[in-house]
């Protein structure tokens, strides 16, 4: 099991997901103009409250959700590396044998807060993790 979800690891990587979802937009993006001036007044509240019922403002929504993707990707592998570690209870070293190195976060990923990324790149990284990125 280890071994593979490694192989599948290393080949879904930050910059593979960010190019496929990259691909998408680009296929969709055209689209969503005539999609949203036909569709948007039909956005039900009662199923989505914080989906627009504007045009301008469902393509504004949209742009928001694809960049919340793009940003969980930046952040994402980091989070696996790590969590996977703990439910196996691998250390770091056995951990790179199966995934390699714990994938940095990107300095594009944004973060709520100074407080929230300092916490999460502390159990991440370590209390030392700024060293990474100098």
């Amino acid at each position: 099991f280890l071994t593979r979800f490694g192989e599948i690891f290393r080949i879904l990587n930050t910059d593979t997901m960010l190019a496929q979802i990259e691909e998408c937009y680009r296929m969709l993006a055209p689209e969503m103009d005539m999609h949203f001036d036909r569709w948007a007044s039909e956005n039900l509240k009662n199923i989505s409250a914080d989906q627009p019922q504007t045009k301008d403002g469902c393509l504004r929504y949209w742009n928001t959700r694809v960049e919340r993707l793009r940003n969980v990707v930046r952040k994402r592998p980091a989070y696996c590396w790590r969590q996977v570690a703990e439910w196996f209870k691998m250390t770091d070293a056995e951990m790179e044998v199966y995934f390699g190195p714990i994938p940095l976060i990107s300095t594009d990923a944004t973060w709520n807060s100074t407080s929230a990324e300092n916490k999460a790149m502390t159990y991440l990284y370590g209390p030392n993790w700024k060293r990474l990125y100098e």
